[in-house]
């Protein structure tokens, strides 16, 4: 079961939208977004708990090596 988006803001409804391409739900979609979230996106638009695609790239680095 997925996560409602709790915001109708033009990137959620694209994250809804790209989801619906893809023909596939995400469990988490905040993770969703924050894979897809540039660090100057974070920056311009502060808000509760946003973070950018930098944490996640570097665990997938961690984890391959």
């Amino acid at each position: 079961m997925t996560k409602p988006v709790t915001s109708d803001g033009p990137f959620e409804v694209g994250l809804q939208q790209l989801q619906k391409y893809l023909e596939c739900s995400f469990k988490d979609v905040r993770l969703l977004k924050e894979a897809l979230s540039h660090p100057s996106y974070v920056n311009e638009n502060p808000g509760p708990k946003i973070s950018s695609y930098e944490r996640l790239e570097f665990i997938g680095d961690a984890v391959l090596g």
